[in-house]
């Protein structure tokens, strides 16, 4: 089985796109998070 993002349907990457979003900005929520609580405590 081969992974070949052309071959997906749009729907299917639009819904991939949209969950690599929101995965990255938690991140980046819990990493700005830990900088400012080290800055500050």
């Amino acid at each position: 089985m081969q992974m070949n993002p052309r071959g997906l349907p749009p729907e299917k990457r639009r819904q991939n796109l949209k969950t690599a979003m929101i995965t990255v900005s938690i991140a980046v929520a819990f990493f700005l998070g830990y900088i400012i609580k080290a800055k500050y405590l």
